[in-house]
């Protein structure tokens, strides 16, 4: 669990980077929306066709991150099931390889699209 902790907070500082190129590539954009957001708007703004579950699986990495066991008191109950898990009884191990085996998939299909990506 501790290592778990400590895995799951790193791979969410991923998505915590400068968010200003991303508004760049953003036409109209909020500025409370962070990193995820603003790539799944610039999607959209680009009217590519794009799996869901890629941000969706962001989006997910994150939750786990706020949640169960670093804090405790906000269990994650659908987020370790859409990771393969079942609360309360959670397999850390098999998590964190869930959770890679999700974020490598997220990462190959938005590599391809941004190769797919018109040139300007």
């Amino acid at each position: 669990e501790d290592d778990f902790v400590g895995k799951i907070a790193s791979l969410a500082s991923l998505f915590e980077v400068d968010v200003n190129p991303l508004r760049r590539l953003v036409p109209k954009y909020d500025p409370s929306w962070k990193s995820i957001t603003l790539v799944e708007e610039m999607l959209k703004s680009e009217k590519v066709q794009f799996d869901p579950d890629i941000v969706n699986i962001w989006r997910k990495i994150i939750e786990l991150r706020n949640s169960t066991p670093i804090h405790p008191d906000k269990p994650p109950i659908s987020t370790l099931e859409f990771f393969g898990v079942t609360y309360p009884a959670v397999d850390y191990p098999i998590l964190w390889e869930n959770v890679l085996d999700k974020f490598q998939y997220s990462l190959n299909k938005f590599v391809k699209i941004l190769f797919d990506l018109p040139k300007k």
